[in-house]
């Protein structure tokens, strides 16, 4: 439940090293000889999505964590 608590509280920092990562990624797709193929279109997809959820994630930082909390409770009262 702990490693849980810890993965939820601090998902957006996940999201910063994941849109770093994809975004690494992108630009090197994006800048080699052929382009982005279609092949490699996931690849951009995946970095927008994964940027634009950790922006939120970090707008709405209070309310993540009151979300948490209310997933983290409810998970306690099934068990």
């Amino acid at each position: 439940m702990k490693t849980l608590r810890k993965i939820l509280y601090n998902l957006k920092w996940i999201g910063v090293v994941l849109s770093v990562a994809y975004g690494l990624s992108f630009v090197e797709c994006a800048t080699d000889g052929s382009g982005i193929s279609s092949s490699e279109e996931y690849v951009m997809y995946t970095f927008w999505i994964s940027l634009i959820t950790t922006i939120v994630l970090f707008i709405f930082d209070k309310k993540w964590i009151e979300l948490c909390d209310k997933i983290l409770e409810y998970i306690n009262k099934k068990k």
